[in-house]
């Protein structure tokens, strides 16, 4: 089968028939498959959460509350805007990387597209918090460093002239580390994506030259299944990798938000204690 019938380009209609706006449709399937899954998932919980004596509701609270201690672990508290994200990535990722259990279907984080799409949805929720949390100024003051205060004592004639020399390098520093700032969070993002797609894309190589192996010989068939080499196989990266990759995405992105809400926090109590006095 070629590779344009399992593409679709949704802008073609229109004239644009470049390549870039091809969309894999096994991909797009798949995805739907897992946001139709993620919403039995959720519609089940509901109906556990409503039977308050029974063994599913005992589950999925400890569930929910897994995510809260995730957050309250990281930020030292857990607002109700980053326990949704944190939960929504690590249960949408789950349920992608662990779509492979049913037959017919594949992951669609093997596939750079998803990762790179959820590495960016965490990149800009990550650095909007930021801004939210400090405003555009106060946030851009941590990439932009300017470590000399230009009148320490107050404002003075005497101390123009130093005021001066510690301005041109204050613009000096901001130019030097801005762009390496600014680079280091790009890389958080390419870190993130490639991650996750590197372990899920290697570990369906692995599962597809086993799948390989044994279809070329009975004997090979009926020892997998004899030792159970297929469930194995099945559950360590259908179930096991899902659940690591899954928490791993999560936790790295949980330690960005904090580290950019922190940051910016501890600035605007200082600021706040400074005008106080003033």
């Amino acid at each position: 089968m070629s590779d344009h019938t399992h593409t679709w380009n949704p802008v073609a209609y229109i004239g644009i028939t470049h390549s870039f706006f091809d969309l894999n449709s096994e991909v797009l399937i798949q995805t739907w498959c897992a946001l139709g899954v993620i919403f039995i998932v959720a519609l089940l919980g509901r109906y556990a959460l409503a039977r308050p004596e029974t063994l599913a509701c005992h589950v999925t609270t400890s569930v929910l509350r897994s995510f809260s201690g995730m957050v309250q672990q990281s930020l030292g508290r857990c607002p109700v805007r980053y326990y949704y994200f944190v939960s929504s990535i690590f249960i949408y990722i789950f349920i992608c990387n662990a779509l492979v259990l049913l037959p017919g279907l594949e992951e669609p984080t093997k596939d750079l597209n998803t990762t790179f799409a959820l590495g960016f949805c965490t990149f800009f929720y990550v650095h909007s918090s930021g801004f939210r949390t400090h405003g555009i100024l106060g946030y851009l003051s941590e990439f932009f460093k300017m470590p000399f205060v230009l009148f320490p004592n107050g404002f003075s004639v005497i101390g123009i002239p130093a005021a001066l020399l510690k301005g041109i390098l204050n613009i000096l520093m901001a130019a030097f580390t801005g762009p390496f700032e600014i680079l280091g969070k790009l890389t958080n993002l390419v870190s993130l994506s490639l991650r996750l797609f590197g372990n899920i894309f290697g570990g369906s190589i692995i599962g597809g030259l086993f799948k390989g192996a044994i279809s070329t010989s009975w004997v090979g068939q009926v020892l997998a299944i004899v030792f159970g080499l297929n469930l194995i196989i099945a559950l360590f990266f259908g179930l096991f990798e899902a659940y690591i990759q899954a928490f791993v995405f999560s936790i790295l992105s949980t330690t960005y938000l904090t580290m950019a809400v922190q940051e910016n926090e501890e600035h605007a109590t200082a600021t706040h204690a400074g005008n106080s006095h003033v």
